[in-house]
Protein backbone atom coordinates (compact mmCIF):
# COMPACT_ATOMS: atom_id res chain seq x y z
CA UNK A 1 0.00 0.00 0.00
CA UNK A 2 1.01 3.48 -0.78
CA UNK A 3 0.57 7.02 1.23
CA UNK A 4 1.32 10.06 -0.54
CA UNK A 5 1.24 13.54 1.85
CA UNK A 6 2.14 17.01 -0.22
CA UNK A 7 3.80 18.56 2.94
CA UNK A 8 7.06 20.74 4.44
CA UNK A 9 8.61 19.47 6.30
CA UNK A 10 8.14 15.84 4.96
CA UNK A 11 6.12 13.66 7.25
CA UNK A 12 6.87 10.67 8.82
CA UNK A 13 4.28 7.84 8.28
CA UNK A 14 2.81 5.61 10.70
CA UNK A 15 0.11 2.88 9.63
CA UNK A 16 -2.76 1.26 11.86
CA UNK A 17 -5.11 -1.58 11.32
CA UNK A 18 -6.85 -3.91 13.31
CA UNK A 19 -5.53 -6.76 10.98
CA UNK A 20 -1.73 -5.66 10.79
CA UNK A 21 -0.84 -7.16 14.08
CA UNK A 22 0.00 -10.58 13.18
CA UNK A 23 0.47 -9.92 9.38
CA UNK A 24 4.02 -10.64 8.23
CA UNK A 25 5.29 -6.94 7.17
CA UNK A 26 7.54 -3.62 6.55
CA UNK A 27 7.19 -0.53 6.12
CA UNK A 28 8.87 1.90 4.11
CA UNK A 29 9.81 5.26 5.74
CA UNK A 30 8.27 8.31 3.34
CA UNK A 31 11.06 9.41 0.51
CA UNK A 32 11.74 12.55 -0.62
CA UNK A 33 8.23 13.13 -2.32
CA UNK A 34 6.43 12.13 0.72
CA UNK A 35 5.24 8.79 -0.09
CA UNK A 36 5.63 6.05 2.45
CA UNK A 37 4.73 2.25 2.09
CA UNK A 38 2.91 -0.69 4.00
CA UNK A 39 4.22 -4.00 2.06
CA UNK A 40 2.63 -7.28 3.37
CA UNK A 41 5.20 -9.97 2.98
CA UNK A 42 2.29 -12.85 1.94
CA UNK A 43 -1.05 -11.96 1.21
CA UNK A 44 -4.20 -13.95 2.49
CA UNK A 45 -7.47 -13.71 3.28
CA UNK A 46 -6.72 -12.65 6.69
CA UNK A 47 -4.83 -9.09 5.13
CA UNK A 48 -8.65 -7.60 4.13
CA UNK A 49 -9.54 -5.18 6.24
CA UNK A 50 -9.50 -1.17 6.84
CA UNK A 51 -5.68 0.13 6.48
CA UNK A 52 -4.91 4.18 7.71
CA UNK A 53 -1.75 5.85 7.43
CA UNK A 54 -1.13 9.03 9.28
CA UNK A 55 1.44 11.30 8.22
CA UNK A 56 2.76 14.03 11.31
CA UNK A 57 5.10 16.80 10.99
CA UNK A 58 5.64 19.92 12.99
CA UNK A 59 2.20 21.30 11.24
CA UNK A 60 0.16 18.59 12.06
CA UNK A 61 -1.17 15.33 11.66
CA UNK A 62 -3.72 13.55 8.38
CA UNK A 63 -4.59 10.74 7.71
CA UNK A 64 -6.22 8.34 5.01
CA UNK A 65 -7.77 5.25 5.05
CA UNK A 66 -7.88 2.20 2.55
CA UNK A 67 -10.76 -0.60 2.42
CA UNK A 68 -8.54 -3.76 0.97
CA UNK A 69 -10.67 -6.39 -0.07
CA UNK A 70 -8.60 -10.03 -0.78
CA UNK A 71 -9.59 -12.31 -3.99
CA UNK A 72 -8.47 -15.58 -4.72
CA UNK A 73 -6.40 -15.67 -7.97
CA UNK A 74 -8.18 -17.77 -10.90
CA UNK A 75 -6.53 -21.33 -11.24
CA UNK A 76 -6.84 -23.94 -13.69
CA UNK A 77 -5.20 -27.31 -13.10
CA UNK A 78 -3.33 -28.89 -16.00
CA UNK A 79 -4.02 -31.13 -18.77
CA UNK A 80 -3.46 -34.51 -17.53
CA UNK A 81 -0.52 -35.35 -20.41
CA UNK A 82 0.76 -32.59 -22.74
CA UNK A 83 0.12 -34.69 -25.83
CA UNK A 84 -3.52 -36.14 -26.39
CA UNK A 85 -3.47 -38.11 -29.55
CA UNK A 86 -6.93 -39.57 -30.41
CA UNK A 87 -7.91 -41.61 -33.97
CA UNK A 88 -9.75 -39.93 -36.74
CA UNK A 89 -12.87 -39.78 -36.33
CA UNK A 90 -13.14 -40.49 -32.66
CA UNK A 91 -15.03 -37.83 -30.19
CA UNK A 92 -12.28 -36.06 -28.10
CA UNK A 93 -13.19 -34.14 -25.11
CA UNK A 94 -11.09 -31.66 -23.63
CA UNK A 95 -12.29 -30.44 -19.79
CA UNK A 96 -11.49 -26.50 -18.47
CA UNK A 97 -13.26 -25.92 -15.39
CA UNK A 98 -11.58 -23.13 -13.25
CA UNK A 99 -11.20 -22.58 -9.45
CA UNK A 100 -11.55 -18.86 -9.12
CA UNK A 101 -12.70 -16.49 -6.07
CA UNK A 102 -16.39 -16.68 -5.46
CA UNK A 103 -17.15 -13.45 -5.66
CA UNK A 104 -16.13 -13.40 -9.15
CA UNK A 105 -17.68 -14.31 -12.21
CA UNK A 106 -16.08 -16.23 -14.83
CA UNK A 107 -15.89 -16.47 -18.37
CA UNK A 108 -13.82 -19.39 -20.78
CA UNK A 109 -11.98 -18.67 -24.40
CA UNK A 110 -11.06 -21.35 -26.16
CA UNK A 111 -8.11 -20.76 -28.66
CA UNK A 112 -6.81 -23.05 -31.95
CA UNK A 113 -3.16 -22.48 -32.52
CA UNK A 114 -3.75 -19.12 -30.10
CA UNK A 115 -6.42 -17.72 -32.22
CA UNK A 116 -10.60 -18.50 -31.62
CA UNK A 117 -12.12 -21.32 -32.51
CA UNK A 118 -13.93 -21.17 -35.76
CA UNK A 119 -17.06 -19.92 -35.99
CA UNK A 120 -18.36 -22.23 -38.77
CA UNK A 121 -16.90 -25.21 -37.02
CA UNK A 122 -19.01 -23.96 -33.81
CA UNK A 123 -22.25 -23.54 -35.84
CA UNK A 124 -21.92 -27.03 -37.53
CA UNK A 125 -21.31 -29.03 -34.37
CA UNK A 126 -18.24 -29.76 -34.96
CA UNK A 127 -16.85 -28.01 -32.02
CA UNK A 128 -19.22 -28.39 -28.70
CA UNK A 129 -18.48 -26.51 -25.83
CA UNK A 130 -20.19 -28.14 -22.85
CA UNK A 131 -22.11 -26.16 -20.02
CA UNK A 132 -19.02 -27.08 -17.61
CA UNK A 133 -16.85 -25.34 -20.58
CA UNK A 134 -15.29 -28.08 -22.09
CA UNK A 135 -14.50 -28.76 -25.79
CA UNK A 136 -15.62 -31.22 -27.44
CA UNK A 137 -14.35 -32.26 -31.13
CA UNK A 138 -16.88 -34.39 -32.52
CA UNK A 139 -15.47 -36.04 -35.21
CA UNK A 140 -11.58 -35.13 -35.21
CA UNK A 141 -9.75 -35.07 -38.65
CA UNK A 142 -6.15 -34.30 -39.69
CA UNK A 143 -6.71 -30.81 -39.66
CA UNK A 144 -7.94 -31.30 -35.75
CA UNK A 145 -4.12 -31.68 -34.83
CA UNK A 146 -3.27 -28.10 -33.27
CA UNK A 147 -2.76 -26.75 -29.81
CA UNK A 148 -5.96 -25.91 -28.08
CA UNK A 149 -5.71 -23.70 -25.21
CA UNK A 150 -8.38 -23.06 -22.42
CA UNK A 151 -8.76 -19.69 -20.98
CA UNK A 152 -10.62 -18.63 -17.81
CA UNK A 153 -11.12 -15.11 -17.08
CA UNK A 154 -12.37 -12.82 -14.46
CA UNK A 155 -12.62 -8.82 -13.76
CA UNK A 156 -9.43 -9.43 -11.76
CA UNK A 157 -7.10 -11.92 -13.34
CA UNK A 158 -6.90 -14.95 -16.02
CA UNK A 159 -5.69 -18.44 -15.78
CA UNK A 160 -4.68 -20.30 -19.44
CA UNK A 161 -3.83 -24.02 -19.89
CA UNK A 162 -2.44 -25.74 -23.37
CA UNK A 163 -2.67 -29.25 -24.77
CA UNK A 164 -1.51 -30.03 -28.11
CA UNK A 165 -3.89 -32.75 -29.80
CA UNK A 166 -2.44 -35.13 -32.33
CA UNK A 167 -5.01 -37.35 -34.80
CA UNK A 168 -3.92 -39.98 -35.92
CA UNK A 169 -5.13 -42.48 -38.65
CA UNK A 170 -8.20 -42.35 -40.80
CA UNK A 171 -11.83 -43.20 -39.72
CA UNK A 172 -13.82 -46.04 -41.27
Amino acid sequence: LSCKFFASPNVNITWDSAVLHGLRHHIVPADADGEGKLIIDAVGRDAEGEYTCTGTNKHGTEKGTAHIIIREATRLEPFERPLEKVLAGQRLELSCRAQHDENLEVTYEWLVNGKPLIEQYIQSGHYLITDKNSLIITNPARYDAAIYTCIAKTALDSAEKSVQVGVDGTYK
